[in-house]
């Protein structure tokens, strides 16, 4: 059998058989376009293997039982990626809690920063040090006076 042979019965099978191969694996997964992918996947492996092999016995069989292996692994894989990336966020969580806290010790030269002595003693203490007032209104009644 020559490869064009090998083709034409690949597409032949194939329009008898992706539409029954569409509907298990829908049925199997719930999910319509991931059938219509892993159907994809399984003629795909047939326009690989079936030219060097030869075309089987049962095609519209093979390409099921290809189709339905790739299926279980794609339902394996979703817990398994769900136990890993838990691992990663308790790696990165034992990371963070390892790190010094920098975030307490950093001072911005204005005084408005996460470590500085307002941050520290909170506003009301920052208040009574200037005298009760607000630097704001202060500046307002400054520049009020200045204009007159």
């Amino acid at each position: 059998m020559t490869v064009a042979d090998v083709h034409r019965a690949i597409l032949a099978v194939w329009r008898i058989e992706q539409p029954r191969l569409i509907t298990s694996l829908a049925r199997m997964l719930r999910d319509v376009p991931l059938a219509e992918e892993l159907t994809q996947e399984a003629l795909l492996a047939a326009l690989e293997q079936w030219p060097t092999t030869g075309v089987p016995e049962k095609p519209g069989a093979w390409l099921m039982t290809t189709a339905r292996r790739r299926a279980l692994d794609h339902l394996r894989r979703g817990p398994m990626l769900e136990r890993k990336h838990e691992m990663l966020a308790l790696d990165m969580e034992e990371q963070q809690q390892a790190m010094p806290d920098w975030d307490g010790t950093c001072r911005v030269r204005d005084g408005r920063g996460t470590g500085g002595q307002q941050a520290r003693t909170g506003p009301a203490e920052a208040a009574r040090r200037r005298g009760g007032r607000r630097s704001v209104g202060h500046h307002v009644k400054r520049i009020s006076s200045v204009r007159r």
